[in-house]
């Protein structure tokens, strides 16, 4: 027993049942107590302070995780820092601070899975083609790191294809190579793909649509947030030119590895595959609808008083939708008199607060204005007694940010990040519109000031002023708010 305890405060111990913590569990933040015990011994292996910086990195608290990185940057030895591949990981974390484009999705099917078999998961009948494990286009240098290209082989009809390659150098990671198919049977040479796509760190699981005119690939470098993020770009098959890449951005991206994106030939779904959620050595498979809808959350961060009985502070808020009169959730105080709030949109609400010691119940309206960004609105709620009546107060201060944004948000994107089975949340008609309405149209009605006001007035005459495609839009939108308790006043 006493050596147990004394492995317990050791700090080489804590630093390594950490690290393995860290990459055994799909929950990260397991391994946070022990690195955080192993680096308070100032001669700890300065590797504790890299790995606590990664646990923070996959939980969205990326100004921590920066924090962490520079600290070992600042006493790490460079060559072991690059082996680590340090400053991938501090321009990742930069990258995730800027994230601004959130998006929902909609998910068919979740299959978890091995690492080493996750692409016989993928369903092709309504691709085509064949994703398998080769060896045939190893170079000298794939094979002394035992690298075997995932290629998706298309139909015969397609006469180019895509894999990943260390080269005959490896002096640039992993990048992306294609070969085109010979007249007379077999493949041509290897031919490399621009710099616009190979960066720096590794390319992989590249994949061509069905009408050969957008190339979807995996990147560690140019904006990820976290390990592999898929990345899109328009290919023009006549010029092998490539145009500008783009990020497909949060929920299809996330801290961890997302890999491997194809869509069918409608482009109507796509599947997809993420360690985000997954304990060591397995991975997640997930079938998905192509377009995406605007994450219009809002997170409302609080502090409950109860100037009634100051010893009480437990209570319990539960949120009211005011127009379907539906319950949004019931929240706790926690024991530091805080709650967090989670609305599916801006509109107007009905805070219900519960007390054990008080026999009455207390209601207050909240509305809650659209937000541009997801960030978190601070407000106060008070119970008090004037002329021996109780009463509630709601104090908003929506422009104010609370001191702890940062974590709440943290964990709200880490909860939200990690999307199940939902398709039968989504009535036939939502679907069947989502097949007619481009993405890009419900970004703009989501960022439009005009549009803005129509997703906060249930003025008739307003909305039927519009034309029929934002006629369509709002009334996809609003059947979709009403099917999942979300909506706009």
């Amino acid at each position: 027993m006493s050596n147990f305890l004394s492995n317990q405060n050791n700090s080489e111990y804590n630093f390594k049942y950490g690290v393995c913590v860290l990459f055994k569990y799909a929950d990260k933040s397991k391994s946070i107590p022990y690195l955080k015990k192993a680096i308070k011994d100032p001669n700890v292996d300065a590797r504790a302070y890299f790995y606590l910086g990664r646990v923070y990195h996959y939980n969205y608290l990326f100004q921590d995780a920066l924090n962490y990185y520079n600290k070992y940057k600042s006493i790490a030895n460079s060559k072991q820092a690059k082996f680590l591949k340090l400053e991938m990981y501090i321009k990742m974390s930069q990258n995730g601070q800027l994230m601004k484009n959130l998006s929902d999705i909609i998910v068919l099917d979740k299959k978890s899975t091995s690492v080493e078999k996750f692409n016989y998961s993928y369903d092709l009948k309504d691709i085509g083609g064949k994703i398998l494990v080769t060896e045939e286009f190893q170079t000298k240098i794939d094979k002394k790191k035992n690298h075997k290209s995932i290629i998706y082989f298309p139909p015969l009809n397609q006469d180019i294809l895509f894999y990943s390659s260390y080269g005959e150098l490896g002096n640039n990671g992993l990048d992306i190579y294609f070969k085109k198919r010979l007249p007379g049977g077999g493949w041509s040479s290897p031919i490399i793909l621009p710099e616009n796509i190979n960066s720096p760190y590794d390319e992989d699981f590249p994949f061509l649509n069905s009408s050969g005119t957008t190339f979807y690939f995996s990147s560690m470098g140019h904006n990820s947030m976290g390990g592999y993020d898929i990345f899109r770009c328009n290919f023009n098959p006549s010029s092998n030119d490539f145009g500008p890449i783009s990020n497909l951005d949060y929920k299809i991206n996330s801290t961890d590895d997302d890999i491997l994106y194809v869509v069918d030939k409608e482009n109507k779904n796509a599947i997809f595959s993420s360690k985000r959620s997954s304990k060591g050595g397995m991975i997640d498979v997930y079938n998905v609808k192509v377009q995406v809808l605007p994450i219009q959350n809002i997170i409302i961060s609080g502090s409950f008083k109860n100037s009634i009985l100051v010893k009480d502070i437990n209570a319990t808020i539960k949120v009211q939708d005011v127009r379907t009169n539906k319950l949004i959730g019931s929240y706790n105080v926690d024991n530091e008199s805080n709650y967090n709030i989670l609305l599916p949109n801006s509109g107007k609400y009905k805070f219900i607060v519960e007390t054990p010691e008080s026999e009455k119940i207390h209601a207050g309206l909240v509305e809650a204005p659209p937000q541009t960004e997801l960030k978190a609105l601070k407000q106060e709620i008070e119970l008090v007694k004037i002329n021996g009546v109780e009463k509630l107060i709601i104090k908003d201060y929506f422009d104010q940010a609370p001191e702890n944004e940062a974590f709440i948000i943290a964990n709200i994107l880490k909860k939200m990040s990690n999307p199940e089975i939902n398709i039968n949340l989504y009535p036939d008609s939502v679907l069947n519109k989502m097949g007619e309405v481009q993405s890009e149209d419900l970004v703009v009605l989501n960022d439009s000031n005009e549009n803005s006001k129509v997703l906060t007035d249930n003025s008739e005459n307003e909305i039927g002023s519009f034309n029929d495609q934002k006629e369509q839009l709002l009334i996809f939108k609003n059947d979709r708010l009403n099917e999942l308790n979300d909506q706009s006043l």
